[in-house]
């Protein structure tokens, strides 16, 4: 049997696998390595729906002449899959208030929110719980979507884009110990609320430009474990509320490892675009 990914010939030899979905299997871990997914399938050039794909898997190779695989990056396959919960947004809104309560049936086995539930989790929560419930403003909802795409489409734009808001954080952090002994509590709840939004969208920008090859992560990783653990001991203080361990982390700690992360990945980057 040929196997084709993308109209390339894969040099590969069959030993003991038996069915497609076995080889599937195989080469879905090495295409994973890579930063790409499965986008679509084909048998000796009759196209395999959706649908049919799990009775596809149980059919043996010695049966079949041409394997035709098509591969998409992930980037692209996430940037396809927030593009399409936009127009779900606008699809939802015009439809009559008594047939919202079938869209989310009907949504719910859509391509794009199976593949979000997979790799969008926390976006596909907020979707569900949208159309489910109408429990949040679709120019919330959307807003968010739009920030993702643009964190999958431009990541180094985005990346640029939060400096400021980095300083601001980390001087923020460092005022953050004369917040607590001055009873400003809310003042010092809205730093750590904002710092935790600010870290999650640093790590998912991250994580884009590893995806996508524009930084090595694995010349990170140090870094952004030693910074997790100090978040994490951030975190725990402030449930214990030991106010004098929360300034002393959030000033000493936390505030310079998060510019440090923060540089070290712009290095990176620019070192890729030389």
């Amino acid at each position: 049997m040929e196997i084709r990914i993308n109209d390339k010939k894969l040099d590969f030899t069959i030993e003991n696998e038996k069915t497609i979905g076995e080889i599937l299997s195989g080469l879905d871990q090495w295409l994973r390595e890579s930063g790409h997914r499965f986008n679509s399938l084909s048998i000796d050039g009759e196209a395999i729906s959706a649908k049919s794909i799990q009775e596809v898997f149980s059919r043996g190779v010695e049966s079949i002449k041409v394997l035709e695989i098509n591969t998409a990056s992930l980037a692209d396959l996430t940037a396809l899959c927030l593009i399409n919960l936009i127009d779900d947004i606008d699809e939802y809104e015009k439809i009559p208030y008594e047939d919202k309560n079938f869209f989310y049936t009907d949504w719910k086995g859509t391509p794009q929110a199976v593949f979000a539930q997979d790799h969008l989790n926390d976006v596909y929560v907020l979707f569900e719980s949208t159309f489910k419930n109408g429990s949040i403003d679709f120019s919330t909802l959307k807003s968010i979507a739009k920030e993702r795409l643009r964190e999958t489409e431009t990541p180094v734009v985005e990346f640029d884009a939060m400096e400021p808001i980095i300083s601001e954080i980390t001087l923020r952090l460092k005022d953050l110990p004369l917040d607590i002994q001055t009873g400003r509590d809310s003042c010092a709840a809205q730093t750590i609320q904002n710092f935790g939004v600010i870290t999650e969208k640093l790590i998912r920008i991250l994580n884009q430009l590893a995806i996508q090859g524009t930084v090595d992560a694995e010349n990170i990783m140090g870094n952004l474990n030693n910074f997790s653990e100090t978040v994490n001991e951030l975190y725990d203080a402030y449930g214990k509320h030991d106010l004098v361990l929360i300034g002393d982390l959030a000033e000493y700690e936390i505030a310079p490892k998060l510019q440090e992360l923060y540089d070290i990945i712009r290095m990176q980057i620019k070192n890729d675009s030389v």
